[in-house]
C-alpha cells in the first residue's frame, strides 16, 4: 500500500455553520494574513511524492522534524500561528 488507509466516515460531516464560525474565529485570532500564508505554505512544502506523505492535511508541520526546519523560520511565526490555532 503506497498510502495510509482512510477509514470510512462514520460522523456527521462539517456543515455550513460550522464553517462559516472557524471562518469568523480565524480571522478574530489576530494573525495576519502573511503568517497565515506562510503557515499554510510551509505545510504544503512538506508534501512528499514518492510516498504521498506529508503535506497540509496531515498536521505534521507541528511536530518534529517539520516544525524544527530552518525554512519553516521554527522560532518566528510558525510555533505562533500553530498554538494561536
Amino acid at each position: 500500500l503506497w498510502q495510509d488507509p482512510v477509514p470510512a466516515v462514520s460522523h456527521d460531516l462539517v456543515g455550513e455553520a460550522e464553517i462559516a464560525s472557524l471562518k469568523s474565529q480565524i480571522l478574530a485570532s489576530g494573525l495576519t494574513v502573511s503568517q497565515l500564508v506562510s503557515t499554510a505554505w510551509a505545510a504544503a512544502s512538506s508534501f512528499r511524492g514518492s510516498d504521498k506523505r506529508g503535506g497540509a492535511n496531515g498536521g505534521r508541520i507541528r511536530l518534529q522534524p517539520q516544525v524544527g526546519w530552518e525554512v519553516n523560520d521554527p522560532d518566528g511565526d510558525l510555533r505562533k500561528v500553530i498554538r494561536t490555532l
